[in-house]
């Protein structure tokens, strides 16, 4: 899974996760200046992002095996709840559910494919350095 971000409209998705944790609400000296550019995607709803992502265990993750940023790791498992609509990676080889089309465009396409991934038994585990920004 990728943890999804919003990057304010003037300025330039981060490169890394080192760069996006410092230019983001989770650095307190962006807090206290109000300077921060970047934050959880959705930030305002508590059950939808936040909650399946957890940015806080993502953002205080180590990179033990990676300290240049330039690797991907599994940083730990999430367990499934209802809304859970992350974005995620899943190869074409992988016997993936297809989400019902007559939600295209109306949301809930991820909830419905997540729920029937979660009902046979898929595992779903956030990356340690990887991640997608929303513009604006």
């Amino acid at each position: 899974m990728l943890p999804a971000f919003e990057v304010k409209e003037d300025s330039e998705p981060p490169k890394t996760r080192t760069e996006l944790l410092k230019r983001s609400i989770f650095n307190s000296e962006n807090i206290k200046k109000n300077t921060w550019e970047i934050q959880p995607f959705h930030n305002w709803c508590d059950i939808c992002y936040k909650k399946s992502q957890n940015y806080n265990h993502w953002a205080q993750t180590q990179l033990l095996n990676n300290p240049n940023d330039n690797q991907l790791d599994i940083a730990y498992p999430v367990t499934y709840h209802l809304p859970f609509e992350p974005y995620y990676i899943v190869s074409t080889k992988a016997d993936c559910p297809l989400y019902d089309e007559r939600f295209r465009g109306y949301g809930y396409n991820k909830v419905e494919q997540c729920f029937e991934m979660s009902q046979r038994n898929w595992k779903f585990l956030t990356l340690d350095t990887a991640f997608i920004c929303h513009m604006g």
